[in-house]
Order: C-alpha cells, then sequence, then structure tokens
C-alpha cells in the first residue's frame, strides 16, 4: 500500500486553519496548497489571479439550478471550482501534502490515505482574532466572521449538490483552536500523520 498521505484542512473563518497548516507543513516537510490552488487555476485559465480571487471559496451571484440535468458552467465560480478540483485531485496523485479549504475533503473523498481535519474555535474567539489581525473594529470584525461562515456554508452545499456532511465523516480530526493553540493542534497533527504513516509501512 502506497505511504502517501493527503491531510485536508478545513477550517472556520478566523480559527487559523492556514497558519496551523503552514506550521505542519514545515515540521512534516511535505508541501502546502492553499491560495497558490488560486494561482495554478489562474495560469490554467489564462487569467490574472487577482480577477479570480472573488470567485475563490465563495458563489458569485449569477443564478444557477446545479440540479439540472443541463447545467452549464456559466458564472466565475463554477469555472474556478471545476478548474480547482481537477488541481487538487492532480495533486493528491503525486505526493504527500496538505490543501486546505476548497472543499478538498469533499473532492478527495474516495481516496485512500486521507486526514480529514477540521480546525474550529467559538465565535467570540475568532471575531477576536480576526479584529487584532486586520485592525478593524469589533463589530465589524464579528460582521465579518459571520459573513464568512454563511459564504464557506453556501459554497460547500452548493459544490456538493448539499451530501456535504461535515461531522459524518468519523475519520475526520475536529480541533478547537483556542484550546489547543495552534502549536498544540500541529502537535497533535504532526503525531496523527506519523501514527498513519507507521500504520501504512506495516500493511
Amino acid at each position: 500500500m502506497s505511504s502517501q498521505i493527503i491531510i485536508t484542512i478545513n477550517r472556520d473563518f478566523g480559527a487559523d486553519g492556514h497558519e496551523i497548516g503552514a506550521q505542519l507543513s514545515n515540521r512534516l516537510n511535505i508541501p502546502l496548497y492553499d491560495k497558490d490552488i488560486l494561482g495554478k487555476a489562474a495560469l490554467k485559465k489564462g487569467k490574472d489571479e487577482s480577477s479570480l480571487r472573488v470567485a475563490d471559496e465563495s458563489l458569485t451571484k449569477e443564478n444557477i439550478n446545479p440540479f439540472s440535468p443541463s447545467l452549464t458552467f456559466t458564472r466565475k465560480s463554477d469555472q474556478l471550482f471545476e478548474i480547482e478540483r481537477e488541481i487538487i485531485r492532480d495533486l493528491a496523485e503525486v505526493e504527500s501534502c496538505i490543501i486546505v479549504g476548497r472543499l478538498s475533503d469533499y473532492i478527495l473523498r474516495d481516496k485512500e490515505n486521507l486526514l480529514n481535519v477540521f480546525i474550529t474555535a467559538p465565535f467570540n474567539f475568532r471575531a477576536n482574532s480576526i479584529q487584532e489581525k486586520y485592525n478593524c473594529s469589533k463589530s465589524d470584525s464579528k460582521k465579518f466572521v459571520r459573513r464568512m461562515d454563511i459564504v464557506r456554508r453556501d459554497f460547500k452545499n452548493y459544490y456538493s449538490n448539499g451530501k456535504y456532511k461535515l461531522y459524518e465523516n468519523k475519520s475526520m480530526i475536529v480541533l478547537n483552536r483556542a484550546v489547543f493553540g495552534i502549536d498544540g493542534c500541529v502537535d497533535i497533527l504532526e503525531a496523527s500523520y506519523n501514527l498513519r504513516l507507521k500504520q501504512l509501512m506495516r500493511d
């Protein structure tokens, strides 16, 4: 059996999922893919990355019925998602890596050797983190977190055709960043990766 392991990191907005993924990447010496997936998509589409950023992990405004058998991809977010899905599946074929967001756990649900991770934190903790990170008011940070939670929820539901059920994934590791801190989350995930690697080497 292959010893290749793919770690997907899903995260609540403001829970530092990218930061945890970046530190884990350094610890394990395996590549991290996050916003650079958008860059790869821009190259493939022949666009400037900034022109696609508005559609990344969100839905653009055009109304399309995703359940229609005659669906064609016309909205920018649909076109981008299709390209990102191809890129994610290609990356998962090459080597062990960490992929942050972009519904990667759902896209790769048929793959073996996945470690699916969800990083969360209480709402007020996340709002305080965003307030500090973006130097905005408390009320603005709360609005930002609420808005991004809705955007990411709608994105997941739309592109999984309503089949994305986060907590039905019994192999998912759920970590509270407010409890464990960034370093603690990385410690747990590093240990989980090494344990899974040992299991694969024995099989």
